[in-house]
């Protein structure tokens, strides 16, 4: 992983990329799928909080993606807020098939998705029990190159 590359993340299941809803710079922003563009809000950095975990921080606002109230539920919020480096906003890469990773909360162990599988822009991206969905699945696009990253090779759960 190239922790000073700037990355959009695209669902495999929609084809949208994750976005801060309506180009939000407040804690407790929403996160959503939108279709795919250039702007900032839809770009992201992996900062290294060690033992394979990364924040993943917005290039817009500066903040980090969060699972909302330290949930561990299923359908808890994926928000963004000032980075604290906590467990809450550690992710792990979880290696799915053709290029695409799951990202995996340190805190519940559940994946980043989008809710209900929806295709429709403005959707909530949540976290869920990990169980492999298209909906749950990541490509890593470097922004610069517009190529897919190789982010190496991660063990599945």
């Amino acid at each position: 992983m190239d922790t000073s590359a700037w990355y959009m993340l695209i669902n495999r299941n929609s084809g949208k990329a994750l976005d801060v809803y309506n180009f939000s710079t407040a804690d407790g922003g929403r996160i959503t799928q939108w279709a795919r563009g250039t702007s900032a809000n839809q770009q992201w950095q992996f900062v290294d909080s060690g033992g394979g975990y990364y924040r993943i921080k917005s290039r817009h606002s500066g903040k980090v993606l969060d699972v909302y109230n330290l949930s561990t539920a299923d359908g808890a919020a994926i928000v963004q807020w000032a980075d604290g480096n906590g467990q809450n906003q550690q992710f792990r890469l979880a290696d799915s098939t053709g290029g695409y990773v799951r990202l995996i909360g340190r805190q519940s162990g559940k994946a980043v998705e989008v809710q209900n599988a929806s295709t429709a822009d403005g959707a909530n991206i949540v976290q869920y029990t990990d169980w492999g969905g298209n909906n749950q699945q990541w490509q890593l696009v470097q922004v610069d190159s517009g190529s897919p990253s190789n982010p190496g090779q991660f063990t599945n759960p």
